[in-house]
């Protein structure tokens, strides 16, 4: 038992989704006891965003992101308002899905929104509820037959692209902008 709780969260922690679901297609199957998939991945999700915490807070903090925020006007634009500002939560749940995002985010809520470690943990443990919820969800689907990872790699991709191309289409008029200004 203490073998396989570890194996899952390590697996967990480092691999993510990639371990989680096939932990849980196990579990569903009866090879693995659930509840020790559910608590080792809630865990080790858990532990992962506090990692990425740490990371950011101790490695990037030396830099000043908050004066390039402002320098170049995001804080005006809309969808920063609207990760940043008005849907945090939803954020910091759906992060944990969008590839190359985790990070970004967490950077931005805690050098530029200045995010306390303990508001930060209290979403944390709410999202990472939703996280767990959702892979088990997949898992039974997956144990049933029913070939959903392409359609959730699928919409995890279109998402990143769509988020991408909204921030990039944000931040392109800026970038003009000032580089117009220069050549005046």
């Amino acid at each position: 038992m203490k073998l396989t709780i570890y194996g899952i969260f390590i697996a967990s922690f480092f691999l993510g989704e990639n371990a989680t679901i096939p932990a849980f297609v196990l579990s569903h199957q009866g090879v693995l006891n659930v509840w020790t998939v559910v608590i080792a991945t809630y865990l080790a999700s858990l532990c992962a965003d506090i990692f990425w915490y740490g990371v950011c807070y101790f490695f990037f903090r030396k830099f000043d992101l908050e004066k390039w925020y402002n320098k170049t006007h995001i804080s005006n634009q809309k969808i920063y308002r609207f990760i940043l500002d008005k849907h945090v939560f939803v954020s910091v749940t759906f992060i944990k899905f969008l590839i190359g995002l985790r990070l970004i985010l967490t950077l931005a809520l805690i050098l530029i929104k200045k995010f306390s470690f303990k508001k930060y943990l209290i979403f944390s443990i709410l999202s990472n509820l939703f996280l767990v919820a959702g892979l088990f969800i997949i898992g039974i689907l997956i144990s049933y037959g029913i070939n959903v990872l392409p359609v959730y790699r699928g919409i995890s991709g279109i998402t990143t692209i769509i988020i991408v191309s909204i921030v990039a289409a944000n931040i392109l008029p800026i970038i003009v902008k000032s580089y117009l200004g220069k050549n005046k």
